[in-house]
């Protein structure tokens, strides 16, 4: 692979990732042209892609899981629904070529991050400060006021992306030296929280919370800053109460969801009832069909026990590879070489980000997460490489 090639394969690629900010339908297919780039140099010049070296029977065994338990509820009870369903977006785990980490610019993800980004957020902006909807809040209460959706289907896969971007920046800010741009940095991560203050997204309160003190724990620079930027966010947090209120409705009906889900689960606890079955099922009391706000409980329902079994193997394996990566590359132990420190650490902050989130929502269920976080598992999964540029195993 020439090194024009390569540079324009990984500007795709960290296209693939920030294509996530301009919704379901551009992040697919920004991928998919990616895919078919990869199968055409496959023919063309017979560049062999898709192979990895850390997780592949892990994630073989869970994708045979999925289609496993596809194809068998699709048959066995939902005869004529005329289509089968699965989570295709986990096939990106295979799609791109190792070569394609030889000589990455690492900086390059983060800047392609930031700038897709901004756009949806400008529009959140714009959206949630209409005087129209200003007004109609302050009439029945900001309960109702609107969320910041950017150009995503859903509030809170908007804010888990946004997360993942704004770990991305902590993580380069023990790294590298932004000179001029770490105010812009900041005023990024400040820029985020204000978003996700104003959309009323928990999940994503908690997962900065906790990246937080990560943060505060293993970077000493940093510590005393991080504990008051938790401080204050615990204050505003109780602060937000005052004005939007707690939605305990929405805890009731997690709650239910989840009870909803362990049930189908005993029901069927062999092979699940396939994928993005839930709305083939009875809702809950409010008329809700909604899938189980907890990622456990989802693959559980969905896939049965061995199909849980094979996400836990493939997604521990992954957060503790990572695990042991970072704190290696921290001692100066580590073989990877090329790879900063600050990569591992943002690719660290992304896996607990998945299991943070995966407690209230069903993060591995969604399509445009899924892609993204697939591809930053594809990348762990490839990793180390050496001095030399050489992908090692």
């Amino acid at each position: 692979m020439s090194g024009t090639n390569n540079r324009y394969l990984q500007v795709l690629f960290c296209l693939c990732l920030g294509s996530f900010f301009f919704g379901i339908a551009v992040h697919q297919a920004v991928v998919f042209i990616f895919f078919l780039i990869h199968v055409f140099r496959f023919f063309r010049h017979r560049e062999p892609f898709g192979r990895v070296y850390e997780g592949q029977r892990q994630a073989t065994s869970l994708l045979a899981a999925i289609l496993v338990s596809a194809l068998f509820s699709t048959y066995a009870y939902y005869q004529g629904a005329g289509e089968i369903s699965f989570h295709w977006a986990f096939l990106t785990f295979w799609i791109f070529d190792r070569e394609l980490l030889k000589g990455l610019d690492w900086t390059l993800i983060l800047k392609v991050l930031l700038v897709c980004a901004l756009p949806g957020m400008l529009r959140s902006v714009l959206w949630l400060f209409q005087p129209d909807e200003i007004r109609w809040a302050l009439k029945v209460g900001f309960q109702h006021y609107p969320r910041s959706f950017g150009f995503n289907g859903n509030p809170i896969v908007h804010a888990e992306g946004l997360l993942i971007t704004v770990f991305w920046v902590l993580a380069s800010l023990t790294g590298l030296d932004l000179g001029k741009w770490k105010k812009a940095a900041y005023a990024f991560i400040v820029f985020v929280l204000i978003l996700i203050t104003l959309s009323r997204v928990r999940s994503a309160w908690v997962a900065f919370l906790v990246i937080s003190l990560v943060h505060a724990w293993t970077y000493k620079a940093h510590r005393k800053a991080m504990i008051l930027l938790v401080g204050g966010m615990l204050l505003g947090a109780f602060g937000t109460f005052f004005l939007f209120g707690f939605n305990f409705e929405s805890i009731t009906e997690r709650w239910e969801l989840i009870q909803r889900g362990l049930t189908l689960f005993f029901k069927h606890p062999l092979l699940g009832i396939g994928p993005d079955r839930f709305p083939q099922y009875s809702p809950i009391a409010n008329g809700l069909y909604s899938h189980p706000h907890n990622t456990i409980v989802a693959i559980a329902a969905e896939t049965g026990v061995i199909g849980l079994i094979c996400f836990l193997w493939f997604s521990l394996t992954m957060f503790k590879r990572i695990t042991w990566l970072f704190f290696q590359g921290r001692k100066g132990d580590s073989p990877l070489g090329t790879v900063p420190v600050w990569v591992l650490r943002g690719l660290w902050y992304t896996n607990i980000s998945f299991w943070v989130f995966g407690l209230t929502d069903y993060n591995f269920g969604s399509t445009q997460l899924l892609l993204i976080y697939t591809m930053f598992w594809g990348i762990l999964a490839r990793l180390p490489i050496s001095p030399s540029g050489e992908v090692r195993s």
